[in-house]
């Protein structure tokens, strides 16, 4: 439904790596931290419209494999819907308001709008279009891919956010049935704390021996080429069976 795909998120899984016996549990799983960096094909292939001033129309992928959620308005029921140019994220400011809510000018820069029913957003709008107005001067009218951040990129990507984007999961590798792999898998947190496009090109998390606390990269884009900073998360036990909620 909304693909994390190694060409929009960063992938880089991890087991813990011990000779051990007998073999413990830290064997069993794999963790990683997944970053959004934005994709074309499903995020956005085609230029948005200039309307006026700074004020852009978004429009769906040319694929009509993942177009479906752009012309049922985004699911936003479903996902939370990201949106952001560079490293620089947009406010939604959608409601059930008529009229130009969302204006031309630099008074509404870094702001989105998603209009539900027609005429939210702006006069004589569509059921689920989207508008968008910058304050960046845009140099790539639709959202592009990258296997890397790159906050420095002026493209527009606005989308239903991925399941595991930006987000640090551990997942089950011994699994022997979806059943069993679904739900034992489990999210730890939505936690790449710098947003999308601007974590370091080479975001890492690890497992501890016995599963029960884990390292992830907290370091910026800017911080890439100095390490970053590695952050310590406890992972709940071994099996994965506590509440989220206070993990990290």
């Amino acid at each position: 439904m909304t693909p994390a795909f190694g060409a929009a998120t960063i992938k880089h899984p991890s087991a813990h790596q011990t000779l051990a016996t007998p073999v413990g549990i830290e064997r069993q799983w794999f963790y990683d931290q997944v970053v959004l960096n934005g994709a074309d094909l499903f995020f956005g292939d085609v230029n948005a419209t200039l309307i006026s001033g700074s004020l852009y129309k978004y429009n769906a992928p040319s694929d009509v494999s993942w177009s479906p959620p752009y012309s049922q308005g985004l699911w936003r029921k479903l996902f939370p819907t990201f949106a952001f140019t560079g490293g620089q994220p947009y406010t939604d400011i959608s409601s059930p308001t008529t009229g130009n809510v969302i204006g031309t000018g630099a008074g509404d820069n870094w702001k989105y709008c998603v209009a539900r029913v027609a005429n939210e957003c702006r006069t004589g709008s569509s059921v689920s279009d989207i508008y968008f107005n910058t304050g960046a001067t845009l140099s790539i009218l639709h959202c592009t891919v990258s296997d890397s951040p790159q906050p420095q990129r002026q493209d527009v990507c606005i989308g239903p956010s991925p399941a595991h984007a930006d987000s640090i999961p551990q997942l089950l590798s011994t699994a022997t049935d979806v059943t069993n792999a679904t739900r034992r898998n489990r999210i730890l947190a939505h936690a790449t704390l710098f947003g999308p496009r601007n974590m370091t090109a080479y975001p890492f998390a690890k497992q501890l021996p016995g599963a029960e606390w884990g390292l992830f990269n907290g370091g910026a884009w800017s911080m890439q080429h100095h390490g970053g900073c590695p952050l310590l998360q406890h992972l709940g036990g071994e099996e994965p069976t506590l509440p989220r909620a206070g993990l990290l």
